[in-house]
């Protein structure tokens, strides 16, 4: 499996980018996002990852590297999302690979391509699956869940009509 990752965009869903943190806080936040994503993806079998940051706004090119197997990679002059684009616009076999974005432009590219396009939530459902767990699903089956509307509704009504047991007397903190 081949996976391009919008990398702020998946940062974000993750909860990990502080809006107005400073520069030493979110170096340190990307690099604690990449050991784990690294650990994470590329323990799967044949896995391999390109993760795409934005540095539009950069004065000079950051250009490429890797991160303990991950391919990463930042933009310069151009968004990530166009980036990705043009990732996509030069591969030449789609099969097993993923697009992983919460991004509507690209998850519509990736598609159009022949890619599977994964949110980002999606994603890390799968990554916190069972290692014999060896393929994401498929784009068909993340928009279609199989659901017991009875059998939620009745799950639903337990969960807020049952009053929670109080500790000596007191009422819950809230």
């Amino acid at each position: 499996m081949r996976y391009i990752v919008d990398g702020y965009n998946l940062m974000h869903a993750l909860g990990l980018v502080a809006t107005g943190a400073a520069e030493p806080a979110f170096h340190a936040a990307r690099v604690r996002y990449l050991d784990w994503l690294a650990q994470k993806v590329l323990h799967k079998p044949s896995a391999s990852c390109r993760v795409v940051f934005d540095a539009q706004r950069s004065k000079r090119d950051l250009g490429s590297s890797t991160h303990r197997g991950l391919i990463v990679q930042y933009s310069h002059r151009i968004t990530a999302d166009d980036l990705i684009e043009n990732l996509l616009a030069v591969e030449k076999v789609f099969a097993e690979l993923y697009v992983v974005s919460n991004d509507n432009r690209l998850k519509t590219a990736a598609i159009r391509r022949g890619a599977v396009a994964m949110s980002c939530e999606a994603f890390v459902d799968w990554l916190e699956l069972p290692p014999e767990w060896t393929s994401p699903p498929s784009a068909s089956e993340q928009e279609k869940p199989e659901l017991d509307p009875v059998a939620e509704v009745e799950q639903l009504y337990e969960i807020f009509t049952t009053t929670p047991p109080t500790k000596r007397g007191r009422p819950p903190r809230v």
